[in-house]
């Protein structure tokens, strides 16, 4: 493609782009294929072709096409060109009189991470192209996780989006959870993996990194100003931190419990139950059945609570159990890992804007 003179080329920046008709084409440039070629190949006069490609200069992606009336037995003149060249930004030429201008329009950009978790087993590879995720990014994480009985990933992409649209960028987390209870992490650039699997037989998985602040006992209740029982194990730990499911189970409940406020119930095979309470967020729903390690929910203040922490559970047949914690073993080696890692898992669960909007029509 030829470089257009700088005189030739009025810019201007705008804050989104104007009203107008859907395109009439959108056109994938061929290899060795200027954007002459491209212009003609698409229907466009040869005197419009050229004079669009002088203005537009260097430009690559996908090009969409406005077209106007005939201009001969196969040809058409062209009204207005636009080329993305990344996300919020786009080259768009425009018809003026006998020739064209070009103009560069600047969006806002949307750079919140995107959080999915699918389904395991032969529908993963669907779920991944339901999901709208590239090709090449689709084939690393069956990759990652090739050979492995899954039930679930836990998956957290790059994503930039604008008006004009949106783009995947390079996968930052994935966890994926095993059928035997088996909890494998990688994250970062490459998807490094943070270590081992995580055995289900190591005993009770820590649902935080925090300290204990307090025990199952008899102890002083600082909101209700009396003595009462505490039937389980405090978590210091500051607001939004992810909280991690200490056996796999089946949700028994999921919302607002009294005193203690958002909280969650798991059911567990061995016939015990957890709760996690005065939780800020609520990433699970009742009936929903987690693995090991699954994040329930986030560290908050509700219900009868002083300030942020955890209140962790164990029972069976009603009585009160005392934990014994295996290491919570996230495969981090530094603080700034686990900063990173506590960071992303922070990230709701949500689709790109433009796979949300189609699921509310």
């Amino acid at each position: 493609m030829r470089p257009a003179a700088a005189s030739a080329i009025p810019k201007s920046s705008d804050a989104a782009l104007p009203t107008v008709r859907p395109p009439d084409l959108t056109v994938k440039g061929r290899p060795g294929e200027t954007l002459t070629d491209i212009l003609l190949r698409s229907g466009v006069g040869g005197l419009d072709a050229a004079l669009a490609s002088e203005t537009a200069g260097d430009l690559s992606g996908p090009v969409q096409l406005w077209l106007g009336e005939r201009v001969g037995s196969n040809a058409r003149a062209l009204e207005r060109m636009a080329v993305r060249r990344r996300p919020g930004r786009q080259s768009v030429v425009e018809r003026q009189g006998d020739g064209f201008v070009r103009r560069e329009l600047v969006e806002a950009v949307d750079m919140t991470p995107v959080r999915l978790r699918l389904e395991g087993g032969a529908g993963l590879p669907a779920g991944l192209v339901e999901a709208g995720l590239p090709r090449e990014v689709r084939d690393r994480l069956l990759d990652r996780v090739s050979g492995e009985r899954l039930a679930a990933i836990d998956l957290i992409i790059a994503h930039q989006s604008a008006a004009s649209g949106s783009y995947y960028g390079e996968p930052l987390y994935l966890g994926a959870y095993g059928m035997d209870g088996t909890f494998r992490r990688w994250v970062g650039e490459g998807l490094r993996p943070l270590g081992a699997g995580e055995a289900a037989q190591s005993g009770l998985l820590r649902p935080l990194p925090g300290p204990v602040t307090s025990n199952p006992g008899l102890r002083f209740h600082p909101i209700l100003r009396y003595l009462r029982w505490h039937r389980g194990t405090d978590f210091a730990s500051p607001a939004g931190t992810p909280v991690q499911a200490a056996l796999e189970g089946r949700v028994m409940s999921a919302g607002w419990q009294g005193g203690y406020g958002q909280a969650v119930r798991i059911a567990h095979g061995d016939g015990s139950t957890t709760l996690y309470a005065h939780l800020s967020e609520i990433d699970v729903s009742g009936g929903q059945t987690v693995p090991r390690g699954a994040v329930v929910g986030k560290v908050g203040s509700s219900g009868l609570a002083t300030g942020p922490h955890l209140h962790f559970e164990w029972q069976r047949g009603g009585a009160t159990l005392r934990p014994a914690f295996g290491p919570l073993t996230v495969g981090a080696s530094s603080l700034e890992q686990r900063a990173t890692l506590q960071a992303l898992l922070s990230a709701p669960f949500r689709l790109p804007p433009d796979r949300r909007s189609r699921a509310g029509a």
